[in-house]
């Protein structure tokens, strides 16, 4: 029997017991997203060891939460319903980047031996991805909006993944749209395997099939910058030029020298070879 509330009194119904609740929610996932991007754009290169302290956030965050990986979606099951209603729409998608690239000359010059060890060593890295988007994100976004406006946590994990594979614009796009349809299928199905091994597979096959001056070594942050000037010294080195030669231009199918203002080298090349357009530094 319900009794009568005395005059002052704070009353507490359900529904406000369960906002503290949501804003912690909330915060967890922005506050894991900024220390993330700290980590990428500053500390990685300065104090790797760092990575520690972000793994430090998620078990702590898990094990107040009551959470379990198998939970989350470590597990087996719902992968066989994941790979009938979709795995052919994923071979079907690396095997038009596979005739595209064909088409193009862009497939990368290595034997398929190669390309499948990428793969498997491509997948345990895709399964840590997937479970920050998915058993982490998505999860503390979906008790965020309580059961309101669901159809925006798939969209907006999608725009937390994309935020971290910045500024690599080709990733960028790529993980936003694949982050969300990812958000989409967990939240269906709860199997982080599955997409895990999705992920491994149009992540080789983007390594595959875009040449490196669009992919940028699929480097994010400044490792992007890294992954240009170790190009360049690889092209240098290629073409037999030494400290004095700087290179000024990336030029798809050709490989010229340059020395004092004159062409004295060039040759043709697979458009998936870093090439290079020299020139010597006295002559700048």
């Amino acid at each position: 029997m319900d009794r009568d509330v005395e005059p002052g009194e704070v009353v507490v119904t359900p529904a406000m017991a369960v906002q503290p609740r949501r804003l912690t929610s909330a915060l967890e996932a922005v506050a894991f997203l900024v220390a993330l991007l700290v980590y990428i754009w500053y500390f990685q290169a300065r104090a790797p060891i760092t990575w520690t302290a972000l793994l430090a956030m998620l078990v702590v965050s898990q094990l107040v939460h009551g959470e379990s990986p198998v939970a989350l979606g470590v597990r087996w099951a719902g992968f066989g319903d994941c790979m009938t209603r979709y795995a052919v729409p994923v071979l079907a998608l690396c095997a038009a980047a596979i005739v595209t690239g064909d088409a193009l000359h862009t497939l990368r010059p290595v034997p398929a031996t190669h390309v499948i060890g990428v793969f498997v060593g491509y997948i345990w890295w895709a399964l840590l991805q997937q479970y920050l988007l998915n058993a982490f994100f998505v999860t503390r976004l979906t008790a965020a909006f309580g059961g309101r406006n669901g159809y925006l946590v798939a969209p907006l994990a999608g725009s937390f993944f994309a935020a971290a594979h910045m500024p690599n614009a080709l990733l960028v796009y790529a993980t936003l749209l694949a982050g969300t349809l990812s958000a989409i299928v967990y939240r269906r199905h709860r199997n982080l395997l599955f997409l895990a091994l999705a992920h491994a597979m149009l992540g080789t096959m983007i390594w595959f099939v875009v040449p490196d001056s669009i992919s940028h070594g699929l480097r994010v942050g400044p490792g992007m910058a890294g992954h240009h000037r170790a190009a360049a010294s690889w092209r240098r080195s290629e073409a037999g030029l030494g400290n004095d030669y700087l290179t000024v231009r990336s030029q798809p199918m050709l490989c010229g020298t340059v020395a004092n203002g004159s062409l004295v080298s060039s040759s043709r090349k697979n458009f998936s070879t870093p090439t290079c357009l020299a020139v010597r530094r006295t002559a700048l």
